[in-house]
């Protein structure tokens, strides 16, 4: 977000970024405001959002990033309950919107389940990634092998696969179960923090599947 907000400047964009404490610049107290992006999905953003449409009547963009399984499973209790509660905001929320962007086809498909009233174009678009940051640091993998080996006895030439990220369920620990369970000659090993799930949990009972929880520059 930060990346994109002083792209918008470099090229002559006026942008606020709403915060207390800080005033509230003559062009929006003018309603000089064309469009209202959002890449947040709390209610509080709902409200701003709700209100600010009205208020200057712009465009609204949401980088519709939470879909209904990011919650279920992931930062609320996949309960059925739940389930229906966070259907019922993530279309009020997403209503608001006269654009969608999100990452995936995955999410794309997810957000086209909600049936939004208003039907707003969704946009594929993934996630940047700056190469520079993904430059390989020998003494990273040294460490991380290093660190494998000793807490867990992986071989320092053990053939393993890695994945980085959350344990939710669209992340796929359920598929990363069943191949570490097919291909018992490799080292499955799953890095960031760890969300309990059944698949999680059938996973770390394979001998050649590891779960290290958050560690620090691979």
């Amino acid at each position: 977000t930060r990346d994109v907000i002083n792209s918008l400047r470099n090229n002559g964009h006026n942008v606020w970024i709403p915060n207390k404490g800080k005033s509230i610049p003559k062009w929006v107290q003018n309603n000089n405001v064309d469009i209202i992006a959002s890449s947040s999905f709390d209610p509080l953003t709902a409200y701003q959002l709700w209100t600010m449409r009205k208020k200057y009547n712009a465009a609204v963009i949401q980088h519709a990033h939470t879909t209904v399984e990011d919650l279920e499973g992931g930062f609320l209790p996949n309960i059925i309950s739940w389930g229906k509660l966070t259907k019922i905001y993530l279309k009020f929320l997403y209503n608001i919107s006269h654009m969608l962007i999100t990452p995936t086809e995955f999410s794309k498909n997810s957000l086209k389940r909600l049936k939004l009233k208003k039907r707003p174009p969704i946009y594929v678009v993934s996630n940047g990634i700056k190469f520079e940051k993904f430059k390989e640091k020998r003494e990273y993998r040294e460490n991380f092998r290093k660190f494998l080996n000793e807490k867990y006895n992986i071989p320092i030439d053990g053939k393993i696969i890695l994945n980085v990220g959350y344990t939710w369920r669209k992340k796929g620990p359920d598929e990363f179960f069943r191949c570490a369970k097919d291909l018992s000659n490799y080292w499955f090993v799953w890095v960031g923090p760890i969300k309990e799930n059944i698949y999680v949990k059938k996973a770390s009972e394979l001998k050649n599947c590891i779960f290290t929880g958050y560690y620090d520059n691979i």
